[in-house]
């Protein structure tokens, strides 16, 4: 299950809109499943597993969000 990115993916996107500096916390975990087509069973199930990984702990310090979003900007300049 976890072995599925699809999933994975999907299951963030669910707890980075449920913080609450989600842009739009309006969607229940029923929704993703019917607008991903993934089993709302396997996607309750890893949104928990990553939940329990990270201890809970979903916040990031801005510095480290900064040095990320540098990471991010020189790869998409590499990119193109």
């Amino acid at each position: 299950m976890f072995g599925d990115e699809r999933v994975a993916f999907v299951a963030s996107l669910m707890i980075a809109m449920k913080s609450p500096n989600g842009c739009c916390n309006t969607f229940t975990n029923q929704t993703w499943s019917k607008v991903s087509k993934l089993q709302l069973s396997d996607l309750n199930a890893v949104e928990l597993q990553i939940c329990l990984r990270l201890g809970f702990d979903l916040w990031m310090k801005e510095a480290d969000y900064l040095a990320w979003l540098r990471v991010v900007e020189v790869s998409a300049w590499s990119y193109k």
